[in-house]
């Protein structure tokens, strides 16, 4: 098989790059495919990164772009160690003839390809849960030095994804904490409504509030809308008056 490119010395400030590139990613995909440049960098091996969201979409990606690593880097979301990986959390090694022997036709096909005997699969975590998992692929014997530069590589990688993560749980906070705010603006237009409608006709808040719910019918308007009318003048008291008598003709009711 052909020999794999191996690493070189990668300056720290190309790390600091693309770390911090990663870091500023709003996206899944553009986070990993940094990741999977990065730790090809690192470890100088094709690197592949696959992550599972939520809903149990798959997304991949690989580094070099190189056309004999382009299927390996495809096959990652759909046969071989890297489902089993994600599944139980722990690393796995996949060699050529065990690819064959396991039935993983496509990914032996790609090894092959690529000029790879072993693929190295390590989980990725976020807060403790297993996200995704980040692969190398070697033609010959993993040393130390491909072991710790593969760490490095999951660190880097899983420190993008931690970041997005607290992005989008920081965005889903902001969105809820929005709607609480609107509903709460929401109650409080009806509420002063409600008692300037009682002042204004002179009935009880009970039926300014059936008032309110009335015209809201009849103008086919949300009450909270015709609430914050009540308040800016935007509807008029001759649609107030028309829809109490409405109510004393029996076309409308008491709530």
């Amino acid at each position: 098989m052909t020999a794999s490119p191996r690493r070189h010395s990668v300056p720290l400030s190309t790390v600091s790059r693309l770390v911090r590139a990663m870091s500023a990613t709003p996206t899944l995909t553009g986070v990993i495919r940094i990741a999977a440049d990065l730790g090809q960098r690192l470890t100088g091996l094709p690197t592949g990164v696959l992550v599972i969201d939520r809903h149990g979409v798959r997304v991949s990606a690989g580094a070099p772009v190189d056309d004999r690593y382009a299927q390996l880097f495809a096959v990652q979301s759909r046969s071989g160690p890297w489902l089993e990986t994600f599944a139980t959390g722990v690393a796995a090694t996949c060699t050529y003839h065990e690819a064959q022997d396991r039935g993983w036709i496509p990914l032996a096909t790609a090894m092959g390809y690529g000029g790879t005997s072993s693929v190295d699969a390590v989980p990725l975590r976020v807060s403790g849960e297993v996200l995704g998992v980040l692969s190398t692929f070697r033609a010959g014997e993993l040393t130390a030095s491909d072991m710790r530069a593969q760490d490095a590589a999951r660190d880097f990688a899983e420190v993008g994804l931690t970041v997005l993560s607290l992005r989008h749980e920081l965005s889903t906070v902001a969105e809820e904490a929005e709607a609480f705010r609107q509903h709460l603006r929401q109650r409080n237009a009806v509420a002063i409504a409600t008692g300037m409608l009682a002042e204004r006709l002179g009935v009880s808040t009970q039926e300014a509030t059936a008032t309110l719910r009335t015209m809201a019918r009849e103008l086919v308007r949300p009450p909270e809308t015709v609430a914050q009318g009540v308040i800016e003048g935007t509807v008029s008291p001759t649609e107030r008056v028309a829809a109490v008598r409405r109510r004393s003709d029996g076309e409308g009711h008491l709530g």
